[in-house]
């Protein structure tokens, strides 16, 4: 999938590229194009700098919801045990 969206975006880019340049100049067109350098420097910045505390809350996030579902399923576990033993008792 990561390959299908690059060539995706790779195509739409190439396809606008001509008629953005007809249309608003080259000069203009080299500033939009200057202005998403620097948006897509900053934000690789970001990941940089903040990246392994986002990755970190997500991981501590994931392992809350594991550690909540496995309690959860081990109190089912437990109460269809004790049915279980009502209905034996009860055939007995």
């Amino acid at each position: 999938m990561s390959y299908l969206s690059r060539y995706l975006f790779a195509a739409l880019g190439s396809a606008t590229v001509l008629p953005a340049v007809e249309h608003i100049g080259v000069g203009w067109f080299s500033t939009v194009s200057a202005g998403f350098l620097v948006l897509s420097a900053l934000m690789t910045g970001s990941a940089v700098k903040w990246g392994k505390g986002w990755r970190d809350e997500i991981d501590g996030k994931r392992r809350e919801k594991r550690k909540i579902d496995r309690e959860r399923f081990r109190d089912e576990d437990k109460e269809a045990a004790k049915l279980e033993e009502g209905k034996e008792r009860d055939m007995v």
